[in-house]
């Protein structure tokens, strides 16, 4: 997941950003939880 504060990318599972630890937007998984909801 690419940080949005420095650009960053990290590894998907990631939930900071290796490069200056902010918070990454989405916390793993939440993207297929959504998805699943909207197929129901």
């Amino acid at each position: 997941m690419k940080c949005l504060k420095c650009g960053n990318s990290n590894p998907e599972n990631a939930a900071y950003c290796q490069n200056c630890n902010a918070y990454l937007a989405e916390p793993p998984g939440m993207e297929y939880l959504d998805a699943f909801k909207a197929l129901i």
